[in-house]
């Protein structure tokens, strides 16, 4: 680990100036401007009828796509004002694709890549644990990293499953937020939240399934072992302080642009606070309705883990005396 430490360290002073680097990043990035992407392929589907691949010209006008020309018009200037920096000729070399998606990934797992050996996804976790961070301007860094990487890769948006430092929160929300708006990149912060120790996240000895392929109701009320119903204090004080920070997160970064007006084209933020509540292995039922409360009330995206291992499907089963599934149904 101090090896590793280190090199954050190293990594960390290579990027003091940071915010000087990415100034260029915060004047320019909710620019609109005129595109034209001419000689381009685009695959069968949507406004391509045939059954192969054609070339078209792509007029953008203001950030949003105005005109798909089959005709290829050869006077640019019949779309309207293109600066001569923004065309682009494909000569019938390359294939436009929409953006993709990053549909999940936690940003602070960026500083223990090949870190960490391949262990069941339980034991996995009790060793990333050793690689939390507890600098805010790490989280920084990290989310920047991570939106490079996406944009690199051809994606224009992430859903970040961040994971929190437990004693700042809110900064750490703020942060991640902070660098994918200076990329100028559509991202979903879900801060990674949950209140119960890694240590009760596994099926405890007393329940036993015969065949963990065919967990069933009847398993489950025979050996379904009486959980608390009352959380213990130290637990409710978790619960509250993640929840606090999350609606406070929201009010302060979605509600606040909306307000203000600083939306993108969907009449969202271009960056969004989401919920994102790590797994009903982590999270008590007050940390999961409360999610779902801030959700409901500022229109928010919803995302969480679901039955990633067979000893999760065991502790539904021991929790609730049903599939994590149909509880969260419920």
């Amino acid at each position: 680990m101090s090896e590793n430490n280190e090199n954050i360290e190293k990594i960390g002073e290579s990027f003091e100036n940071m915010d000087k680097k990415y100034d260029f990043l915060r004047e320019n990035n909710t620019k609109r401007e005129n595109y034209l992407i001419k000689n381009v392929l685009i695959a069968p589907g949507g406004e391509n009828k045939n059954e192969k691949c054609c070339v078209v010209n792509v007029y953008i006008k203001d950030g949003i796509i105005e005109e798909i020309d089959f005709s290829r018009n050869i006077d640019d200037n019949i779309y309207g004002a293109v600066e001569e920096g923004n065309i682009i000729d494909c000569k019938e070399e390359k294939l436009l694709l929409t953006g993709f998606l990053n549909n999940h990934t936690h940003s602070s797992e960026i500083w223990s890549r090949g870190n960490i050996k391949c262990f069941p996804l339980e034991l996995w976790l009790c060793e990333l644990i050793e690689y939390a961070t507890e600098d805010p301007e790490m989280v920084y860094l990290s989310a920047m990293m991570n939106g490079i990487e996406t944009i690199l890769s051809g994606g224009t948006a992430v859903m970040d499953h961040l994971s929190l430092i437990r004693e700042k929160p809110l900064e750490t929300i703020k942060k991640a937020v902070e660098a994918y708006n200076d990329l100028g990149l559509r991202a979903f912060v879900a801060p990674l939240i949950g209140d119960i120790d890694i240590n009760d996240s596994v099926p405890s000895k007393e329940y036993k399934v015969k065949d963990v392929t065919k967990i069933n109701k009847e398993d489950s009320e025979e050996n379904k072992v009486p959980q608390k119903q009352e959380l213990p204090e130290q637990v409710k004080e978790l619960t509250d302080l993640f929840l606090t920070a999350l609606e406070e997160a929201v009010q302060s970064i979605n509600v606040k642009a909306e307000n203000e007006g600083i939306v993108s084209l969907t009449g969202k933020p271009l960056v969004q606070v989401a919920v994102g509540p790590t797994g009903i292995q982590l999270c008590s039922d007050d940390i999961i309705k409360g999610c779902i409360d801030i959700s409901n009330k500022y229109d928010l995206a919803r995302h969480t883990h679901l039955l990633e291992t067979k000893a999760q499907a065991i502790l539904a089963y021991e929790k609730y005396g049903k599939s994590a599934v149909e509880y969260l149904a419920e």
